[in-house]
């Protein structure tokens, strides 16, 4: 996964499971993506949810499957540059937890200031 710092980011998928695929119903998840330096860092560099009163950045589309993330251009400034480790992570209202993506994030240095 790539972002551009300084930039509005988003980046969207559809969660398909089932022979045939068809989208998968996500209304009453939990959402979480974060970003750290490593997997056993304490500390995230970036850290998404759709929980209420959470700290956002992540919106479901119930019966469509689709999860879209985002940050905005502000946000994404303060984020230093460089590569990553992250995972995103839905959880059913029965509490089993999926982990959907995960691997290298990178953010890549704005140069236009």
């Amino acid at each position: 996964m790539r972002m551009w710092q300084g930039t509005t980011w988003d980046y969207s998928l559809t969660w398909e499971d089932g022979n045939p695929p068809a989208a998968k119903n996500l209304t009453g998840y939990k959402a979480r993506l974060q970003v750290r330096t490593s997997a056993d860092a304490d500390e995230t560099v970036i850290d998404l949810d759709n929980l209420i009163g959470g700290n956002g950045g992540i919106t479901l589309g119930g019966v469509a499957g689709t999860i879209a993330l985002a940050m905005s251009a502000t946000n994404t400034a303060l984020v230093e540059p460089g590569w990553y480790v992250y995972d995103l992570e839905l959880e059913s209202s029965a509490g089993v937890v999926t982990r959907l993506l995960e691997g290298k994030f990178a953010v890549v240095a704005e140069v236009t200031r």
